[in-house]
């Protein structure tokens, strides 16, 4: 299957991030971001480039922009909210990392969209 490189507004894409030594898996929707919220994400990067805190709340803040819908759960079985920065706070800062490269598509994730849906069903 050819690689898609156009998404229409608000259209969703599906991913995964595989299981690794220091992160758990995670099967997330999310929308892509322009190129204009992609250059602004980056230039906000390069303005706190030394401020590890500030970078760690711009990928809860793109998270919660873009993520629809994660299977990330609390310890009692309830969902994690992706638009919350309080509880993605929370999350395995690995894994936040990850998510956050691939929906700013430094990553491909770890399986093609296609295949990480047939894989498993994301969850809200």
């Amino acid at each position: 299957m050819a690689k898609r490189f156009f998404f229409a507004a608000g259209e969703t894409q599906d991913a995964m991030v595989a299981e690794s030594e220091s992160c758990p898996a995670c099967l997330f929707s999310y929308v892509p971001p322009t190129v204009d919220q992609e250059a602004d994400y980056e230039q906000r990067l390069d303005d706190v480039r030394s401020d590890a805190r500030k970078i760690a709340k711009l990928a809860r803040r793109v998270i919660a922009d873009h993520v629809k819908a994660w299977d990330v759960i609390k310890g009692d079985g309830s969902p994690v909210d992706p638009k919350s920065v309080d509880e993605t706070n929370r999350v395995d800062p690995n894994l936040i990392g990850r998510v956050f490269g691939v929906i700013r598509r430094r990553s491909c994730g770890d399986l093609p969209a296609d295949d990480a849906a047939e894989d498993a069903e994301v969850k809200n």
